[in-house]
């Protein structure tokens, strides 16, 4: 059970940070659209399907290397079911920094 944790724990934080850095890259993008009228819902919806759609990306990557380094097919769905788990709490996460986004300061010049 505690490889567990460890496994959740460990694709959350990677996707957080890969998430984080994200926002922060993209903060004048997304301060222009909160600007032009999106959402902040909108706006975390986007987020939510670029980390669902970066979590399938790398559960098939992983998959087909699991499946080329001879690991059993359960141990693969397991872990992908951990990760899976991970991802939402990670959105969340992220999305709480994109709610701080103050648009004035993300329009200014750097």
């Amino acid at each position: 059970m505690n490889r567990c944790y460890a496994t959740v724990l460990v694709a959350s934080l990677g996707l957080e940070i890969f998430l984080l850095a994200m926002v922060q890259a993209r903060q004048r993008e997304f301060g222009a659209m909160r600007a032009l009228g999106a959402s902040l819902g909108q706006l975390r919806r986007m987020l939510f399907a670029e980390a669902t759609t970066i979590s399938w990306l790398s559960l098939l990557i992983g998959g087909v290397v699991g499946v080329g380094l001879a690991v059993p097919g359960v141990e693969l769905a397991v872990l992908a079911g951990r990760v899976l788990v991970g991802m939402p709490a990670s959105s969340v996460v992220s999305s709480q920094r994109l709610a701080r986004l103050k648009v004035v300061e993300a329009l200014r010049e750097p």
